[in-house]
């Protein structure tokens, strides 16, 4: 459960978060049944990795189709097709080594074009992701 938890980045909730131990977090439980449903052996819908990443689907699908998320294809139990997850260990090395527009410019305090512009002007090249996708940069690239 545990795992479920933590892969998901559920949100913890606590009377006085400060003081609290970890065994004495709440969790919502009907985002826990809805993540327990859709829980397939350490994978994640690639809606919930958008949520989870911060960033557009359209960004994670490009992700996934140019192998920089690595996916497994799972049968959904309701429906019995075949759907692309993305690999929850991929989420993480991702989150490690990149970094969207998004997030810089909010630990710059910065709007997000303007963040764009000046890692640009720095020299940092956004991953080739199409037109509409979030920009995402290389973490050793613009820290």
């Amino acid at each position: 459960m545990i795992e479920i938890i933590l892969r998901n980045r559920l949100p913890l909730h606590a009377v006085d978060p400060a003081t609290t131990r970890f065994p004495d977090f709440h969790v919502s439980l009907a985002v826990l049944r809805e993540v327990i449903a859709t829980d397939h052996h350490g994978t994640v819908r690639p809606t919930r990795a958008a949520k989870i990443l911060g960033i557009n689907i359209r960004t994670i699908r490009s992700l996934m189709d140019t192998g920089i998320l690595e996916t497994c294809d799972i049968e959904e139990l309701k429906s019995g097709r075949m759907r692309r997850y993305v690999c929850a260990k991929s989420m993480e090395r991702f989150s490690k080594s990149h970094i969207s527009v998004v997030e810089l410019a909010t630990a710059s305090g910065r709007l997000p074009g303007v963040e764009a512009v000046i890692q640009l002007d720095r020299g940092a090249q956004p991953l080739p992701l199409g037109p509409r996708a979030n920009m995402i940069f290389r973490r050793s690239d613009v820290l």
